[in-house]
């Protein structure tokens, strides 16, 4: 089925709790959502609820550093729906380990999971973005590679890439029309993340954060949405922090 639908949007990593909160802020906001996850079943799931909701969805199974899989997908999404207007990257692997006890292949597979795997994507979906002449990109980034964070050696140091990348290429591809920016949230209250978390350690994090909780998905939902907004068009390279003010306070 195909579908004159002029805002259309990727969402990678679109089976996470982040990733199925954009992917439902987009479709509520006019997009027709390609729900991306490497858990197809995932990526399926997050579809049919938006779909139950009377608006268009597909999920699109593929891992982010397989460039095949990605292409695939691309062209499943084209078929249903047209090109991409807007990605949004959010696919990648938290980890938390001391430098100490970082291994090659930990390195490796951290750095290919949320920096490389980011290139590809961007490489993929962008180029129907430049030809049409417009497009918007989002990457998912982190405050810990704003500021220092025990234990976030290799995720810091891959999201730190992707900042760079978010600033290269919106000077590359501004004069098509397509802005790429980024969002930086600082702690948010999934599985994963208070997985490595104690109770006082949540505590104390709460603490520190000025407005004294921890983000929520859609916290970092409602940033994305307002960066592939039409109304965002002159927003080109920003860092948004979604931090809760934990960069004024200069301690992670």
């Amino acid at each position: 089925m195909s579908t004159s639908i002029a805002r259309r949007a990727v969402v990678t990593g679109g089976g996470g709790q982040i990733g199925a909160a954009t992917a439902r802020m987009l479709a509520d906001r006019g997009f027709a959502v390609g729900v991306l996850d490497q858990d197809g079943d995932a990526a399926d799931a997050v579809a049919r609820e938006i779909n139950a909701g009377g608006k268009p969805a597909i999920a699109l199974t593929a891992q982010t550093t397989e460039l095949a899989q990605l292409q695939c997908a691309r062209a499943e999404f084209e078929a249903e729906f047209g090109p991409a207007t807007a990605l949004v990257n959010i696919a990648g692997l938290p980890h938390a380990a001391a430098f100490d006890d970082l291994d090659p292949a930990t390195w490796e597979r951290v750095v290919a999971a949320n920096l490389t795997g980011t290139v590809q994507a961007t490489q993929v979906f962008a180029a129907g973005m430049r030809a049409a002449g417009f497009g918007r990109i989002v990457m998912m980034a982190t405050m810990s590679a704003v500021l220092a964070n025990q234990g976030q050696i290799a995720y810091g140091a891959a999201k730190g890439g992707v900042i760079s990348l978010t600033s290269s290429l919106a000077v590359e591809f501004a004069r098509d029309g397509v802005t790429v920016n980024a969002v930086c949230p600082g702690a948010v209250a999934t599985p994963a993340a208070l997985a490595i978390l104690t109770t006082e350690q949540r505590a104390e994090r709460e603490r520190r954060i000025p407005v004294g909780r921890l983000a929520s998905p859609e916290d970092v939902a409602h940033a994305v949405g307002f960066l592939v907004a039409d109304e965002s068009s002159y927003i080109n390279g920003l860092m948004l922090y979604v931090d809760g003010g934990l960069h004024v306070a200069g301690i992670f």
